[in-house]
């Protein structure tokens, strides 16, 4: 009997048209080789070009859908899309780690909607902080990383000064929103890792794709490849799926991490 591929989970929203959120996470999943699970932390109503509302589970629905998963499978990684707050997500971590303390989580900040509509008005800086200590990675953007970082998240060498005080880990900062270029930079306690990325001369732009990205690296982390490899093959993926269709909504099937 063949074993079973390594077993990732999405806390994430669920999105209609399935471009982002939960459906796109367990189509990366899949495609990258894992087994793709998923815990709904919102219902939205959305569409790949207009985000009109959402209605948030609360921590304990959020905790109720998780537990059966962590109770039953062998869960190597966890990725948060868009949740209600960071207290809910410390608790979820809590959960993860008290029933499989070697997982991995990603956390990629989704703080407000592609379409527009802002998710988190205000950040906490002291849960923040605690957040930060807990994750493996976390992949903003940079409107996003300048919101979590301030001044900093342009000084990566402040940022690495930052992780080893702190004890974060490591910040994978996405130059999706960069002039010029389109290169990430993985920031970590010992090292700082520039992921050269490509522009493309047609209009790519793909609803969900920082979606996409988080779930690809949290496949990657569940199979065992080290971090600075799990974001180089994800970056790769993601620049496969931008290429996938003229339209905003991006195939999988034609792609593979």
């Amino acid at each position: 009997m063949e074993p079973m591929r390594p077993v990732v989970i999405s806390v994430g929203g669920w999105d209609p048209c399935a471009g982002a959120g939960l459906a796109a996470d367990i189509k990366t999943f899949e495609m990258g080789g894992t087994t793709g699970m998923g815990i709904c932390s919102a219902m939205t109503i959305q569409t790949h070009h207009r985000f009109h509302s959402l209605q948030w589970c609360d921590a304990a629905m959020i905790s109720s859908q998780l537990r059966p998963l962590l109770e039953t499978y062998p869960v190597k990684a966890l990725k948060f899309g868009i949740m209600p707050d960071m207290e809910t997500m410390l608790g979820v971590i809590s959960e993860l780690h008290s029933a499989h303390p070697k997982a991995s989580v990603i956390w990629d900040p989704v703080l407000k909607a592609s379409a527009g509509f802002t998710f988190h008005q205000q950040i906490t800086e002291s849960l923040l902080h605690e957040l930060l200590k807990q994750v493996t990675l976390v992949t903003p953007n940079l409107p996003e990383a300048k919101i979590l970082f301030g001044d900093q998240s342009s000084n990566t060498v402040a940022l690495q000064q930052q992780i080893h005080k702190q004890g974060w880990g490591a910040i994978l900062l996405k130059g999706g929103h960069a002039v010029n270029h389109a290169n990430d930079l993985l920031v970590m306690s010992n090292d700082i890792v520039e992921l050269p990325g490509k522009r493309f001369e047609t209009n790519t732009a793909k609803h969900g794709s920082g979606c996409v990205l988080s779930a690809a690296i949290t496949a990657n982390l569940a199979k065992g490849l080290s971090l600075t490899d799990s974001c180089r093959m994800a970056k790769q993926y993601v620049e496969g799926f931008l290429q996938s269709a003229p339209q905003m909504l991006g195939y999988h099937s034609q792609i593979e991490l």
